[in-house]
């Protein structure tokens, strides 16, 4: 398959030309030849798409909403922030915007002719509680590199499946090269953050998305920064692609490298030893940073306080139910697992002295007791066994080790002391 040269990699539109309006409560930064999408007549209100037509939900977290609204002129992607805790409003005021960062981000690397979703504008709403969004204008026809690896690659026959693998894997290839010779370096490099759109032939085009926290310098990127950006992608696709595919994509990134010809040649073999090392070390720094999850209280998991004495850990959401079986387990709420819990606790079972019974749905509860009072202080000062072992699973997932699928653990104390604890699984143990 002949590619094509770093160099002749089509450029996103021209540099934004800001132009600032004031309405009302509200204040925009706005790309002048597109400022008719988005104040016109036509515009929809920015900070209640929830309330307009031609408006789809795309992703939805804790304080930001993406959207993707269909104009009568352009299709954009509207990333809408809600300003509304006190942490939020002091990262702001010592960051500054989130949106107006990542319009920064992004007008600096269509000037440096860095391959990014083209931005359109971005705005402020001054009202309670305050909002920040982003616009940018459509891809179109692109689809996130997962989604267009299931559609081009595994749907299409032996004879097209190693054009599609060999352009994909080339346009990847080329925008990290591109995007590292001229300074750009994407801090994210998530398979969901690049988008790749099928061109002619086996040609396709790739572009970054979500450079929030990208870096920009006037140099290209030295060997360290590149390195640890192609191990979080090594690592982030070890499950999309294959072993042969990643190294097949290092090939091209240096021979894309090579060809814009200001940096110099890296060498291949190289390159994949210091990849590889850094993979290992990004990984292991994601499985910390999840384990500190267990600590608190957030999306995944949440302590609770019950009646009587207990206390109880649980998950809210699975993390990677697509790598990991979880038993058909359902994600459940705050107060969904605390009515189940305090159902447990009050059921006949508990008295009968088994140390073990099924429950329906799929869960499955043992019970233990420590063994004397010296028990129970040991208990108290480390953790009941439940608690370790509810840590251990998780800690061993994080690290993509399989273990057995622990949903909670729950502890009672009486003056003080630990002396009974209760251990949630999705399925029972064999």
């Amino acid at each position: 398959m002949a590619s094509r040269p770093a160099e002749q990699i089509p450029r996103t539109t021209g540099v934004p030309t800001e132009r600032f309006e004031r309405i009302r409560l509200q204040e925009w930064r706005v790309d002048d030849p597109r400022r008719e999408i988005v104040l016109g007549s036509g515009a929809p209100d920015w900070f209640s798409l929830s309330e307009s037509a031609n408006v789809q939900r795309i992703k939805e977290g804790e304080s930001r909403t993406v959207w993707r609204v269909r104009t009568s002129q352009a299709t954009i992607y509207a990333k809408v922030y809600v300003i509304d805790s006190w942490r939020a409003r002091l990262k702001q005021r010592i960051l500054g915007s989130p949106a107006v960062r990542e319009w920064r981000s992004l007008s600096q690397a269509v000037e440096s002719g860095v391959p990014v979703v083209s931005p359109v504008a971005c705005g402020a709403w001054f009202g309670q509680p305050r909002q920040v969004a982003l616009l940018t204008e459509e891809f179109e026809g692109a689809l996130r590199l997962p989604d267009i690896c299931s559609r081009d690659v595994q749907s299409e026959q032996n004879d097209s499946q190693r054009e599609a693998i060999c352009g994909i894997v080339d346009a990847v290839a080329c925008l990290f090269a591109v995007a590292h010779e001229r300074g750009f370096v994407h801090r994210d490099n998530h398979p969901n953050n690049i988008l790749v759109r099928h061109r002619q032939g086996a040609q396709y085009e790739a572009r970054f998305v979500d450079v929030l926290g990208a870096s920009h310098k006037n140099r290209p990127a030295n060997r360290g920064e590149s390195t640890r950006a192609l191990a979080q992608l090594n690592h982030a696709t070890r499950r999309l692609c294959t072993r042969t595919q990643r190294w097949r994509f290092l090939h091209s990134y240096t021979k894309h490298r090579t060809s814009l010809g200001k940096s110099g040649k890296p060498e291949l073999k190289r390159l994949a030893r210091k990849v590889l090392h850094a993979a290992k070390k990004h990984a292991d720094v994601l499985a910390k940073r999840r384990d500190r999850r267990l600590r608190g209280d957030g999306k995944y998991f949440a302590s609770l306080c019950l009646q009587n004495g207990w206390s109880a850990k649980v998950v809210l959401q699975a993390e990677r139910p697509d790598r990991f079986p979880t038993g058909g387990f359902e994600n459940l709420s705050v107060e969904q697992w605390r009515a189940k819990l305090q159902n447990w606790l009050e059921a006949e079972w508990r008295t009968s002295g088994l140390e073990q019974e099924e429950f329906g749905n799929g869960f499955c509860l043992e019970r233990a007791k420590p063994g004397s009072w010296l028990g129970k202080i040991a208990w108290t000062m480390r953790g009941s066994p439940h608690r370790i072992a509810f840590r251990a699973c998780h800690r061993q997932r994080h690290r993509d080790i399989p273990a057995d699928f622990i949903l909670a653990y729950a502890e009672h104390r009486r003056f003080g002391l630990m002396d009974e604890s209760l251990l949630i699984l999705a399925n029972p143990r064999k």
